[in-house]
């Protein structure tokens, strides 16, 4: 191969995996800023969705089962694309589609998922795409939160949503605890406690939401207000297509398996 060939064929490798790298980091923000909530069934209120999966239908899939050692939704879409993964374990956050799409898959393959009651509730939900949207949002979460336990998030900005979310979770739960201990004991000490965790509560708070503000005004929020709208109508045609996450007429030409990545980027 002549040089000038290989070095055009380097540079357009190091340009497409910078794109695929740029817009990774955006749709984590997309995924954090957009669906991050205290509680899962915030993100998909069983109220909005009538007759279809809740938050906690769809949570029991998504995690594994201890009791059967079924794994999960989101340990299998792990271990079957290791490809959607970068060698340090940073998810390539751009493939929410393709994990939602999977989750379709598997929630209606008759080994996976014994009752035909439970594959009739996933099909009809999937079907619908404000549903397809919400469920996004729980998983995309889960895999968050997954990743940041292991410091694999790749954004500041993700980082700290979902620690700060992640805290407000752990001190809910703290306050529900101690405030029903002083409700049965009326104990000083714990209404000292009480006073301490609120106290606490506004520095914690607004120490994450500056470390908020400081990521957005970086390249990689920049670069998520970008995608964002596009995000959301990928996630859309989830819903719509079997097997597919968008429209082949969108990928403009490519059949690579970059397409789909590429597609992200170029869509208008």
């Amino acid at each position: 191969m002549e040089l000038t060939k290989l070095i055009s064929k380097h540079t357009t490798r190091k340009l497409v995996m910078r794109s695929v790298e740029d817009a990774s980091a955006a749709a984590e923000i997309f995924i954090a800023e957009t669906y991050a909530r205290l509680y899962f069934n915030q993100i998909l209120p069983a109220k909005e969705f009538p007759g279809l999966m809740s938050s906690h239908q769809f949570l029991a899939w998504v995690n594994d089962h201890r009791q059967s050692g079924r794994p999960g939704l989101l340990q299998l879409y792990i271990k079957n694309f290791p490809q959607h993964f970068s060698p340090s374990g940073r998810w390539y956050a751009i493939y929410l589609p393709v994990a939602l799409s999977f989750a379709r898959e598997k929630l209606s393959d008759k080994n996976y998922v014994r009752s035909a009651r439970t594959r009739a509730l996933a099909k009809k939900s999937f079907e619908s795409e404000e549903w397809v949207r919400a469920a996004a949002g729980v998983f995309g979460v889960k895999m968050l939160e997954f990743l940041a336990a292991r410091r694999a998030l790749r954004t500041d900005a993700a980082r700290a949503i979902v620690e700060a979310n992640c805290q407000f979770r752990f001190l809910v739960k703290e306050f529900a605890a101690v405030v029903g201990r002083v409700g049965k004991s009326g104990d000083p000490e714990y209404l000292a406690r009480v006073k301490e965790m609120f106290d606490a509560v506004p520095v914690q708070v607004f120490t994450k939401v500056l470390r908020k503000i400081e990521a957005q005004s970086g390249i990689e929020y920049r670069q998520y207000l970008k995608v964002k709208p596009r995000m959301l109508r990928l996630l859309g045609k989830t819903g719509e297509r079997e097997g597919a996450v968008i429209p082949l007429n969108s990928l403009r030409g490519y059949t690579d398996p970059l397409a789909l990545i590429l597609a992200f980027l170029l869509l208008v």
